[in-house]
């Protein structure tokens, strides 16, 4: 059900302005521009990348089921964009999702909450297991750098485990005090310590007649929603704020982007970064977008004239689309659709600032 919920929502933010794909990238994090330009457009950057994992096959066979129980309709085969029916809207409206959207929190910790959901893990069945001198048992987490982590951490607060134990199980309860009960069970029940083994997805299913991908995303919500606490109040968690990976929190754009940033902060131009990198002139477009979405002190004056700003910004108030050939209709005929991306991204950050 809240898979289906997670589906639905996304769908009636885009609407028919992108192909019933898009919502499967955002799910999944896809890291293209597109995909994160959609994610702030939509204002759904919550949900980017909350189901990595999600298989293709999966996502196709769900928006079947939606369309056979006609909560959603084809709008347009050829480009692939279906609307959302009445009784799809209806659902919306009267069927709350099992947890609050805001506890998911994609665009924020999509690269980092895998390993702190894995170190947090493994560190209880250490822990546990060290208590009680037991040394042979299988780790719950087979991931090398994982692994490593846990033995650098283990090291550094052996002399005082006891303590540490007793701080971490304090800041794990009020974390899980916090939340509905279902989501505290299920994380609790996924815990493996000395003798006591946690469930896997198909033993939750059982347990909690859900599904496998809404048992998924209610443990990204769990992550999530710890990691918003322990960032947001980092002096009342000082044990699980080691947990999350501060250097990747930082980094927000792709490797690739991130060296066209450089380049632009040098003074280059576009043909010049594009001729020094050997990569084509969209691709370093596409890295300026989306630097632009990022970076909130980031210009587009040298890209576009503010005649042309202007003249854009008034296009997408008369276009009342997200779409870029519908944008393009009512432009100047020198306009391209770069353009458009860039003013858009100074819309998305205006909005985001009120």
């Amino acid at each position: 059900m809240l898979f289906r919920h997670v589906i639905l929502y996304c769908h009636e933010k885009i609407k028919t302005e992108r192909t019933i794909n898009s919502i499967f990238h955002l799910l999944t994090g896809r890291r293209s521009v597109q995909t994160v330009q959609d994610s702030h457009l939509y204002q759904l950057q919550n949900f980017y990348g909350i189901y990595k994992h999600l298989e293709k096959a999966t996502y196709e066979q769900v928006i079947a089921d939606l369309r056979m129980s006609e909560y959603i309709a084809v709008e347009s085969e050829e480009e692939n964009t279906y609307t959302l029916t009445k009784k799809g809207k209806d659902f919306l409206r009267q069927v709350e999702p099992t947890i609050p959207f805001h506890y998911f929190s994609g665009a924020a910790f999509a690269r980092q909450d895998e390993a702190f959901y894995n170190r947090l893990l493994l560190m209880i069945q250490v822990i546990s297991n060290r208590l009680v001198d037991n040394k042979t048992y299988i780790p719950v987490i087979d991931n090398h750098v994982t692994a490593q982590w846990v033995k650098v951490e283990y090291t550094n607060v052996r002399e005082n485990i006891h303590p540490y134990k007793d701080q971490l199980y304090f800041e794990l309860k009020s974390l899980l005090s916090k939340m509905p009960q279902l989501l505290a069970e299920i994380f609790v029940d996924q815990l493996t310590a000395y003798k006591a083994y946690g469930l896997s997805v198909s033993q939750l299913t059982a347990k909690y007649k859900l599904t496998k991908e809404s048992i998924h995303l209610l443990n990204t919500a769990i992550i999530h929603y710890m990691m918003q606490e322990i960032t947001f109040k980092k002096s009342n968690y000082t044990v699980l704020s080691r947990y999350i990976p501060q250097v990747e929190q930082e980094k927000q754009l792709t490797n690739s982007a991130d060296i066209t940033h450089t380049y632009v902060k040098q003074g280059m131009s576009i043909e010049e970064i594009a001729e020094q990198r050997n990569l084509k002139l969209n691709t370093i477009q596409d890295h300026i977008v989306e630097i632009a979405y990022h970076d909130p002190y980031f210009a587009i004056d040298s890209f576009v004239t503010k005649e042309m700003e202007n003249d854009i910004k008034q296009a997408i108030h008369r276009a009342k689309s997200s779409k870029l050939k519908d944008i393009k209709q009512f432009t100047a005929e020198e306009v391209n659709y770069f353009e458009i991306k860039l003013v858009m991204s100074t819309l998305h950050r205006m909005r985001a600032g009120e």
